[in-house]
């Protein structure tokens, strides 16, 4: 009888569960995965969020530049480009619309009213002359402070408008 109960000790038994040490193993890979999918999990959700912004930025740019296209083509007089080309004036029936940039902020305004308008994050604006075979055009060069540190390349963009009664362009 005492032999069989000795070696009945000696064998594992199959219903055995796991031992403390195993849990606390378990737990700990646990944990660290789980660490490195949230981690992940925020880089990707800081990365969207980065993009969704990054977007508006476009849009914002984009519908400043229709706007100012729509100036150009209702130029009453000729336009003016001053200031080494940071600021253009086009006369307009309604009073002169100056687009200015002034401490990364580009902005639109009728004179004697409150800009109507500011695209804000904007590095450098640039105004010119764009001389076709025709036709001399006026471009606007945007260059936007990209959201992201991380970004190698700021977004830039470039716009064309002709006025429609083609006035001549003055010299500053």
């Amino acid at each position: 009888m005492n032999c069989h109960n000795a070696q009945s000790r000696l064998r594992p038994d199959p219903r055995r569960g796991f031992t403390l040490l195993e849990l606390i193993v378990y737990i700990g890979v646990l944990l660290l995965i789980s660490g490195i999918a949230m981690s992940s999990l925020n880089r990707l959700w800081s990365a969207a969020g980065n993009a969704s912004a990054s977007t508006d930025d476009h849009g914002a740019a984009l519908r400043a530049a229709e706007q100012w296209r729509l100036d150009v083509r209702t130029a009453a007089a000729p336009i003016t480009i001053e200031d080494q080309g940071h600021r253009c004036r086009i006369p307009n029936p309604s009073g002169d619309i100056t687009w200015n940039l002034t401490n990364g902020v580009l902005s639109r305004q009728i004179t004697g009213r409150p800009p109507n308008l500011k695209l804000p994050r904007v590095r450098e604006a640039r105004f010119a002359t764009d001389k076709r075979k025709e036709v001399t055009a006026l471009r606007c060069d945007l260059v936007l402070i990209p959201r992201s540190t991380k970004t190698r390349t700021a977004p830039a963009f470039s716009f064309l408008a002709v006025p429609a009664h083609r006035p001549h362009l003055a010299t500053p």
